[in-house]
């Protein structure tokens, strides 16, 4: 067989900025109305149907009664058919997360709330050259910064709170990691323990300092947070509604303008962060050929109320995800993640355990008295676990020895530039956090070390 019949077909997300015209921006701003009421639509639905009957309504029973909703409201014909297909399958996908813990009971969404389409299937024919072709909407201008490699699957129009519009488009491609037999072997292996002064520290003795984003932004975003408390938020409108004109509550222009000035503040400080983990991690991609690292136990460590800003700030869970992602395009490197518990008090020598207090920085096993400093020892003990585990899941037995010796680095070597912020004491208030911040990063985290105090 091939290498390229061995290949792992992998999806991959491109992410484009578009330029609408005024008549486009227009249609496409009630196309997202129209879905946001289809969606809040079939959720009363499903309430009422489980009220009448005692069972609940699936996906297919309401895209069955699509047609004749749609025939009783023209407005939908204007709307391609896949895109409100995708939106019941957005209700459906709520539905399921909460029945299986995953999050809460599905809720109305607000004027405004629902900010993107999805079309299920495009082809390369909907891909320009620096525009791409959306049904019902027409041939949308947009920056082609990178080419799309791949086979184009799914393709999602957005419209960020700061006004922006995107295009992100799934693509499957072919990974140059082969499907054939796993590694024995690695040349530069590394066990990375991650925290709050030093974002990340390596097993070979290098460190990252923590940038901590959100102090170089707070300020602008405190400010512009205070000016939109000041807004009057809603006001009375006339509306078209039910194809009648009524008075309705809808938000303010004052109130939206300084909206979207906080979203634009936001936005400069999640971009300066992602920009700052995709190079981090294609750096650490590129140089050790097996990684190994904690999963970290995110509910846990957010209850640390003097630690949550910063936890969240750091975002390790969002950070490993990019290295994951980097690592599967790469062609060698490997990644294993293993459980976090006592990795800060497991000594990397003899593995006996003992209870070590967060100020302590050097750790001191009372058992073989080995004597290291506190993040090397959980950084090699990490790596220890992710080798193991690793040669567990090919079903092979742990070599008896590492397969390579690594000479640490001086105690104050570094991969980036220092941070002079101490690891806690900031009080940054988090009550007017943009929510796409939160579901980018899609964490908050802290270390290990802060979650065994709790």
């Amino acid at each position: 067989m091939k290498d390229a019949e061995k290949s792992e077909v992998i999806a991959k997300a491109y992410r484009y900025r578009a330029y609408p015209t005024l008549e486009q921006e227009e249609v496409s701003l009630g196309q997202l109305e129209l879905c946001r009421r289809i969606y809040n639509h079939s959720i009363q639905e499903r309430k009422e149907h489980y009220k009448a009957t005692g069972k609940g309504l699936s996906y297919q029973d309401q895209q069955d009664s699509l047609p004749e909703y749609k025939e009783e409201h023209p407005e939908y014909k204007a709307i391609h058919s896949q895109v409100l297909q995708d939106t019941l399958r957005r209700v459906d996908r709520a539905y399921v997360n909460f029945f299986e813990g995953r999050a809460r009971y599905p809720r109305f969404k607000k004027y405004g709330a629902y900010r993107s389409v999805t079309y299920p299937q495009i082809t390369q024919e909907n891909i320009g050259r620096n525009s791409i072709l959306l049904p019902k909407i027409g041939r949308v201008r947009i920056v082609k910064h990178r080419p799309l490699k791949g086979k184009p699957k799914t393709l999602t129009f957005m419209h960020s709170k700061s006004g922006e519009w995107f295009v992100a488009v799934t693509a499957e491609q072919k990974s140059r990691r082969c499907l054939g037999e796993p590694k024995l072997s690695f040349r530069s292996p590394a066990g990375a323990d991650s925290g709050l002064t030093k974002y990340v520290y390596l097993s070979d003795g290098s460190s990252v300092d923590n940038p901590r984003f959100i102090a170089k932004h707070q300020k602008k975003i405190i400010k512009a947070q205070r000016k939109l408390s000041k807004k009057k938020r809603k006001v009375k409108k006339t509306a078209l509604v039910n194809e009648a004109f009524k008075v309705v509550e809808r938000p303010s222009n004052n109130w939206l303008k300084a909206r979207q000035v906080l979203a634009k503040h936001w936005r400069d400080y999640v971009n300066a962060k992602e920009d700052w983990q995709w190079k981090l991690a294609g750096t650490l991609v590129e140089k050790y050929d097996f990684i190994g690292y904690e999963d970290l136990p995110i509910g846990n460590m957010l209850k640390n109320h003097n630690l949550a800003r910063s936890i969240q700030d750091a975002a390790w869970g969002g950070f490993w995800s990019k290295v994951e992602s980097k690592a599967v395009t790469a062609a060698s490197t490997i990644t294993q993640k293993v459980p976090a518990q006592y990795t800060t008090q497991e000594c990397s020598k003899c593995h006996f355990r003992h209870k070590v207090a967060l100020s302590e920085r050097t750790f001191q096993c009372p058992s073989c008295g080995h004597i290291d400093d506190r993040d090397h020892n959980a950084s090699d003990t990490v790596l220890q676990k992710a080798l193991k585990a690793y040669y567990e899941k090919i079903g092979m037995d742990m070599p008896e020895s590492t397969p390579v010796e690594i000479e640490p680095l001086p105690p104050n070597a570094s991969m980036m530039g220092a941070s002079s912020i101490g690891e806690s004491g900031n009080k940054f208030s988090m009550r007017g956090r943009n929510p796409e911040f939160a579901s980018a990063d899609g964490d908050g985290e802290t270390t290990h070390r802060e979650a065994h105090t709790l």
